[in-house]
């Protein structure tokens, strides 16, 4: 059986139009080394199609309750969007809630060009619902839901991001006992967001007050 060639042999079964043998078996050694060998297949299928490079942290695959779960980081998202030649940028608004400064939700408009038109692709995703409270979402709570909104934009503007998760709905979508965090991407909640990016904020009443 597969499982019990070597690593590099093992790598080697696995076909990639980006990734050489010696690649794909770090990968399993790596940032892979929790998927069998099925898994694995889908995860380099999933990076060469969408021309992402978990090396480079734009990927990443992770199991979570026996199933295989894909997500992209934010920069991997942001990567497919220009490649498209069709992404005129994402503005972020925060609002919170008056005199409080608590967070209440986030909303992205995304803004891409169809033809000799801007079509703008809004979603907007109420704090409430992501918070863990915990981790990244206690220290940098406004960076990542304005993470989950931007994802979400971007997901409805470019259908092909549709089968992956952004790591910040992943670490609030699933359980403490589901999820490994260690294994979520620390850095990607330190990066810059590029020009494209606009970020604002607003104050306005708690959503539960209409």
């Amino acid at each position: 059986m597969a499982k019990n060639l070597p690593v590099a042999k093992q790598a080697a079964l696995v076909q990639s139009k980006n990734f050489s043998p010696a690649e794909i078996a770090l990968l399993r050694e790596s940032y892979a080394a929790g998927l069998d060998d099925t898994q694995l297949k889908v995860f380099i299928k999933m990076a060469d199609s969408m021309d992402l490079n978990p090396f480079k942290k734009e990927i990443y695959a992770n199991v979570i309750s026996g199933r295989l779960v894909l997500m992209t980081s934010i920069d991997g998202r942001r990567k497919i969007a220009h490649k498209t030649g069709k992404y005129l940028g994402c503005k972020v608004t925060l609002r919170r809630k008056d005199g409080t400064g608590q967070i209440l939700s986030a909303t992205a408009l995304a803004k891409k060009a169809v033809g000799n038109h801007v079509a703008e692709f809004e979603a907007t995703v109420l704090f409430s619902e992501f918070d863990t409270g915990r981790d990244n979402w206690k220290s940098k709570p406004a960076v990542m839901i304005s993470k989950v909104a931007e994802a979400t934009a971007l997901r409805m503007a470019f259908p092909s991001l549709s089968d992956t998760y952004d790591e910040a709905e992943t670490e609030a979508g699933f359980s403490n006992d589901d999820i490994p965090l260690d294994t979520m991407p620390a850095h990607e909640h330190e990066s810059q967001a590029p020009q494209q990016l606009e970020y604002t904020e607003t104050a306005g009443p708690d959503p539960g007050e209409y």
